[in-house]
């Protein structure tokens, strides 16, 4: 899923992994090693997008060398 605070998706959005539970989306954000909950989701403010049987597209303005950041305990 997609987050953003703009209705087109202009600017920075943000992907984290999530799971409806009722009115409630439960979110993973690996990213910043975060969970959270968002209640009545479907009323706030923020913009969501669903990426269902499809591949989120995604623009970089830079690319930098991260050989050296470990993932997962193992060293890139």
């Amino acid at each position: 899923m997609s987050l953003s605070t703009n209705q087109q998706f202009r600017g920075v959005s943000h992907i984290v992994n999530y799971q409806v539970e009722g009115d409630t989306l439960v979110i993973h954000d690996g990213m910043y090693l975060a969970d959270y909950e968002i209640p009545n989701y479907q009323d706030e403010s923020g913009f969501f997008h669903f990426w269902i049987n499809e591949t989120p597209i995604r623009y970089y303005d830079t690319l930098s060398d991260n050989r050296n950041i470990l993932v997962q305990g193992v060293e890139a």
